[in-house]
């Protein structure tokens, strides 16, 4: 390595080292719990909720399937009284004797779908349960273009810096 150039190495494996390390932490601390009269938990990039026993009126396990994964996933969705969703658990990221434990757990029994349903479906049959990046095209295309973009500024920038040390 040419010298001089440590520094445009080490800045950009340190900022990936460290966005690693804090979603890690992060994903650390999700939770649900049920006590107390509330439903309490977080996900890794969302606060902490609480849902009082009180405003529960409906809790679904619905299957789903979720993108190419062949099996079912299950979807915990706790609803109150206007169908909106309190709180929801995705079936990818808890078990699906997590999800039965914490519906068991609430007060009002659980409506089981056992029939599975593609995400699509599921957004339309439960309006309003979708997070904030989920079922939303245009969220999906940024994304896809701004991750495409800084794969191409990375090679660019990659390019430039060969190309300042031929010897490379």
């Amino acid at each position: 390595m040419p010298r001089g150039t440590w520094l445009q190495v080490v800045i950009p494996h340190a900022l990936v080292l460290i966005g690693c390390v804090l979603v890690g932490v992060r994903q650390l601390t999700v939770f649900t719990e049920v006590r107390g009269g509330r439903l309490r938990g977080n996900g890794i990039f969302s606060p902490i909720e609480e849902v009082e026993f009180a405003r529960i009126a409906r809790v679904d396990l619905i299957e789903t399937y979720v993108g190419l994964i062949p099996s079912p996933v299950r979807q915990l969705l706790v609803r109150d009284a206007d169908g909106r969703r309190l709180y929801r658990m995705r079936g990818n990221f808890w078990r699906p004797g997590d999800l039965d434990a914490v519906a068991d757990a609430l007060p009002v029994t659980a409506t089981k779908v056992t029939e599975p349903i593609d995400l699509r479906d599921f957004f339309r049959a439960y309006p309003g349960s979708a997070y904030w990046f989920e079922n939303r095209r245009a969220v999906t295309v940024t994304a896809v273009v701004l991750g495409g973009l800084l794969i191409v500024g990375i090679a660019v920038g990659m390019i430039a810096l060969v190309g300042e040390h031929p010897a490379l």
